[in-house]
């Protein structure tokens, strides 16, 4: 088993145990799917995580608070969000 995903920076326990739920079982896990992807099996789930909990997972993946993540990164992650809820992709 790989590094816990509670290790990484921007995962709470809540968050550890909804990721586990829709099969994401520790970091490597994590980021081999990639935020987007983890993001939207979240929301597939039920979770309520909005463009916070996407930029949480990017967060998670790149080692950085969310709120260090570079705004063009943000700004792409949220244009995916967008076309993930409009059913483009």
């Amino acid at each position: 088993m790989g590094k816990s995903i509670e290790s990484l920076p921007n995962i709470d326990l809540g968050l550890a145990v909804r990721l586990r739920q829709v099969g994401i079982t520790d970091a490597d896990a994590l980021i081999q799917i990639g935020a987007g992807k983890a993001w939207q099996r979240l929301l597939r789930h039920g979770w309520q995580g909005g463009i916070d909990g996407l930029l949480r997972l990017e967060g998670a993946i790149s080692g950085v608070r969310w709120t260090q993540i570079p705004f063009d990164r943000q700004q792409e992650l949220c244009m995916e969000a967008v076309a993930y809820s409009q059913g483009v992709c």
